[in-house]
């Protein structure tokens, strides 16, 4: 979630900004979504994306890491996956051998984050993996996993500066997939850990969409993403990415 083009839907359909009741940002797009709740001020969340996403890119300097999505077959066993390749990049000699699930992206579609030995382990091997589409994508960190742990400290201290307000509309969480609670405490820890934590946005998906079979779905806008997260709606709940706008 962007929040130029939030800007823009505000200008060009205020009524869909005014009657929103739901907001889920992926990944860094969770900050725009406490900002646009009234969360955090406007200022505050700009500070915030700054220090994390500097946080985060020198924490990825600290090793040879990356991403890589995979199309998963209902035989493949994800965490059994990431063991074996935490062993392979063990036996090679890798300074940091991490694999993780970083992004529950749908039903089939995981995202991997680690050490680039243990994905290229997964690369080499995706066949008898049960693994099929298997993509490096164009980052040079392993975010959502332990990888980033060097980014905590000074994300935590920007967070601390922030006095984090009860959002006024329902605000997803990506570390648990649940709504922002009225417990702050527990809000600045979710944020926290969001960084070092797999992004639950299949279940986030299921849980706004989840509803009565003769309840019609409501209106979705896809903000900043040029279409990218209506595709991925469209792979989890095909009705309700009918009634999803991209802007």
């Amino acid at each position: 979630m962007s929040l130029a083009a939030l800007e823009k839907l505000h200008d060009e359909r205020p009524k869909a900004i005014e009657s929103c009741v739901a907001v889920a940002g992926y990944s860094i797009g969770e900050l725009t979504g406490l900002i646009f709740s009234g969360a955090m001020t406007y200022e505050e969340g700009l500070k915030l994306v700054a220090v994390r996403g500097a946080a985060m890119q020198q924490a990825s300097e600290i090793s040879s890491q990356g991403m890589l999505f995979c199309y998963c077959l209902p035989s493949s066993n994800v965490f059994q996956i990431c063991k074996q390749a935490e062993k392979w990049a063990i036996n090679i000699g890798a300074s940091h051998p991490v694999c993780r699930i970083a992004i529950y992206l749908h039903t089939q579609g995981k995202i991997f984050g680690g050490c680039n030995e243990a994905l290229n382990y997964i690369q080499k091997h995706s066949a008898e993996l049960g693994l099929r589409r298997v993509q490096k994508l164009p980052v040079s960190g392993g975010f959502h996993t332990i990888l980033m742990e060097p980014a905590l400290k000074a994300f935590t201290q920007a967070l601390d500066k922030v006095q984090l307000e009860f959002p006024n509309t329902s605000v997803y969480s990506n570390y648990n997939g649940n709504i922002y609670s009225f417990n702050q405490k527990l809000n600045r820890k979710y944020l926290i850990k969001q960084i070092i934590s797999p992004v639950k946005w299949e279940q986030i998906i299921q849980k706004i969409f989840n509803r009565p079979i003769d309840l019609d779905f409501p209106r979705t806008f896809d903000i900043a993403s040029h279409g990218t997260m209506k595709t991925i709606l469209q792979m989890i709940n095909a009705k309700a990415a009918q009634k999803c706008y991209v802007y």
